[in-house]
């Protein structure tokens, strides 16, 4: 029989106690039951859900998450309404700006998931 080194048992507790080490066996294993679930509910897209996981775990104070869909809300509009303004100060028809007004356009339907 192998016996172990007699130091294994501190190292490796001393690797748990860090938590740069926790937080990678929670993420993984969170992300290894979500995906499970995943593929057992058979969801079309269950590679999805790790992108889920990861938003979720990098939020360091509950109630973070709740931040992100203000800020999506805002960002188009803020983002339009500085494009307005730009055109607005360069003597623009904010219709016809050619270029500009497709990448605004695509921009604002980036930021909004259409």
């Amino acid at each position: 029989m192998i016996k172990p080194p007699p130091n294994l048992k501190n190292k490796l507790f001393a690797w748990c106690q860090k938590p740069a080490s926790r937080y990678g066996l929670k993420f993984g294993l969170a992300a290894v039951i979500v995906v499970y679930l995943a593929l057992l509910i058979k969801l079309q897209e269950p590679t999805s859900t790790l992108f889920t996981v990861f938003v979720l775990m990098i939020a360091q104070y509950v109630g973070a998450i709740g931040e992100k869909p203000i800020f999506r809300l805002l960002d188009p509009v803020v983002r339009g309404l500085s494009g307005y303004l730009l055109t607005s100060f360069l003597e623009q028809p904010p219709g016809k700006l050619g270029v500009s007004g497709m990448v605004l356009t695509s921009d604002f339907l980036i930021s909004t998931g259409k």
